[in-house]
């Protein structure tokens, strides 16, 4: 009697299932059905389309939308620019309020206090509060999620993005972005390449500063030099300036020295305005010095100079020179053509004792020799 009742729920269970199984493989080639019709569809829009046509959807027609083809149906793609809600409505063509008496959105919170929550439920709501806001303004794309790493306090973006930790970031970010799809909104995720567009902006705010302004100049030469110390060096440079050191005692000092590309020029001089460092000992002090050499292509006083010769920062470039110390009795330097007149049959020689530094910072007050055929012809002995 068991055995037969043991049977027949077994019966029924196997019914069961397979009802269960015809019913899933029948909603999975209903669903099936339904993407090849779709794709058919879509091929068939495309081949009746012109280059023309094609080549108005890959592009903006106004700030935040895409062409469609009429005559196709096709609508136009709307996008706004996220990533903390939908931003007040703008005119087409430039980011001046659009001043619509019906425009609003919720005020929702920046993408650290997300993080601070470490909770991708609180996420998926967002994203999900995203869509039905971009729903309601008739808007087809959220440039939204930033989940950029946050890798430096002064990028212009910060306070869009999750956290320091990529982890935490891709979590929260994934939650986001099916937030927004659910509310059939495409989620346009930014950025894909690292944001460093704060730089440039400094770089084109002293471009336009005047000479005068020096206050701004030299809060902005701080920003400026500040960001590019924090910036990590190239791991291949690193090893490689490392590697050449163990050819050297631990104890040797070096002199790490700037050269711009924009020194000594016919019309104009750099000479003296990025910055030296002398009797620098260990690798981690060599790898520090060579960063600040860098960031010292924006010591005020060569912005300035930049400033009134109409140079480009942007197009200025340093390279930095590492040399091992040496302690001489006397240094100098040599013009093999004579600045004064010019006569390149006279090597110039300024020269003072110890260091050369003391010479080009203008501690002292050189000596000065001219040399003609191998022989002085001249010499200036300063007074001390």
């Amino acid at each position: 009697m068991l055995n037969k009742e043991f049977e027949e729920i077994m019966f029924m269970k196997y019914i069961i299932t397979c009802i269960i199984a015809l019913f899933l493989f029948g909603s999975v080639s209903a669903q099936n059905k339904n993407d090849a019709a779709l794709k058919l569809k879509i091929n068939s829009i495309i081949k009746k389309m012109t280059l023309e046509e094609k080549i108005e959807m890959l592009h903006g027609n106004a700030l935040f939308s895409s062409a469609g083809v009429p005559r196709l149906g096709i609508p136009e793609l709307t996008c706004d620019d996220g990533p903390l809600g939908v931003r007040e409505e703008i005119k087409r063509f430039d980011w001046a309020s659009a001043n619509w008496t019906t425009d609003s959105a919720t005020f929702l919170p920046n993408g650290s206090a997300i993080a601070a929550t470490w909770n991708p439920i609180m996420a998926n709501k967002y994203g999900v509060v995203i869509g039905e806001e971009a729903n309601a303004r008739k808007k087809n794309v959220m440039l939204a999620p930033a989940f950029n790493i946050c890798r430096m306090p002064l990028c212009g973006r910060t306070y869009e993005y999750y956290s320091e930790d990529p982890y935490l970031n891709s979590q929260l970010a994934i939650q986001s972005v099916k937030g927004i799809q659910s509310q059939h909104v495409a989620a346009c995720i930014k950025h894909f390449a690292a944001n460093n567009q704060e730089l440039n902006r400094l770089l084109d705010e002293l471009t336009r500063l005047k000479v005068e302004e020096r206050e701004s100049i030299s809060e902005i030469s701080a920003k400026i030099r500040m960001a590019i110390e924090r910036i990590p060096m190239s791991k291949d440079i690193a090893e490689e300036i490392a590697s050449y050191l163990t050819k050297f005692s631990e104890k040797d000092a070096f002199a790490v020295r700037s050269s711009a590309t924009a020194e000594d020029l016919p019309t104009a001089s750099f000479a003296g305005q990025q910055d030296t460092y002398l009797n620098i000992v260990g690798k981690d002090a060599i790898l520090q010095h060579i960063s600040k050499c860098w960031a010292s292509l924006f010591t005020e006083r060569a912005i300035i100079y930049r400033n009134q010769n109409d140079f480009d920062h942007h197009k200025v470039y340093l390279s930095v020179v590492i040399q091992k110390m040496i302690f001489p009795q006397a240094a100098g330097i040599l013009f093999t053509a004579d600045p004064i007149t010019a006569n390149r049959k006279i090597l110039s020689i300024d020269a003072s004792f110890g260091l050369g530094e003391a010479l080009v910072s203008g501690l002292v007050n050189a000596d000065n020799y001219k040399v003609c055929n191998g022989k002085i012809i001249d010499k200036k002995i300063s007074a001390i």
